[in-house]
């Protein structure tokens, strides 16, 4: 609840974060920021501590928005050219993203997968969490997303874009955007932006 301000880059977002330029001037810095927090320092240590913990198979760590970096093509959300972040999930807040990411790659082997189960974009995600961003990347742990039950999620979004399209044109783009996505972060291994529901673990 006392997480820092969302990153804003007008036009593209003007209050609580969204989908940013990612590398925008006067912008990388800022997402950087070591003094900016989405858990408290307090929190972020307390979790350090359990997820280091020995004598177990997993840990279960639950969290409200996307923490594997993404990024996302332009193209495929209607945007100019370009990679964009979601400056309301964890790369917003990259310096507490790196940290947490380089603790769970110095102790996951030795003391428990890490496992985060997250929420909030609406739709289904399976993602190993790359130590570094890159087609060579090494997982610190994995992520799965659940969907939503009823609110918009890509496909919704997708079709009040294209005005009137029958459902299977609707389908259709919305596995060509979610395909994007998945192209761009080769450690994501399960994208679906159709469906709704529930996820059994």
């Amino acid at each position: 609840q006392n997480r820092s301000a969302q990153v804003d880059v007008a036009p593209y977002t003007r209050t609580g974060g969204g989908f940013i330029p990612s590398g925008a001037p006067g912008v990388t810095a800022e997402l950087a920021d070591p003094g900016r927090h989405l858990p408290e320092p307090e929190q972020l240590r307390w979790l350090e501590k359990g997820l280091a913990e020995r004598g177990r198979s997993w840990h279960l760590v639950g969290n409200q928005v996307i923490f594997t970096p993404i990024r996302f093509p332009g193209a495929a959300l209607g945007l100019p050219a370009g990679d964009y972040l979601n400056s309301d999930q964890w790369d917003g807040y990259q310096a507490d993203q790196g940290r947490l990411v380089q603790h769970l790659d110095a102790h996951d082997s030795r003391h428990g997968d890490a496992v985060f189960l997250t929420g909030d974009i609406h739709s289904s995600w399976a993602m190993d969490v790359p130590v570094e961003r890159g087609p060579a990347y090494r997982s610190a742990g994995v992520e799965f997303v659940c969907p939503s039950v009823t609110s918009d999620g890509f496909y919704e979004l997708v079709r009040a874009s294209a005005k009137g399209a029958p459902t299977p044109t609707v389908v259709q783009k919305t596995r060509v955007l979610t395909t994007a996505v998945a192209s761009a972060n080769p450690w994501v291994r399960y994208l679906d932006g159709v469906g709704h529901g529930f996820v059994v673990l």
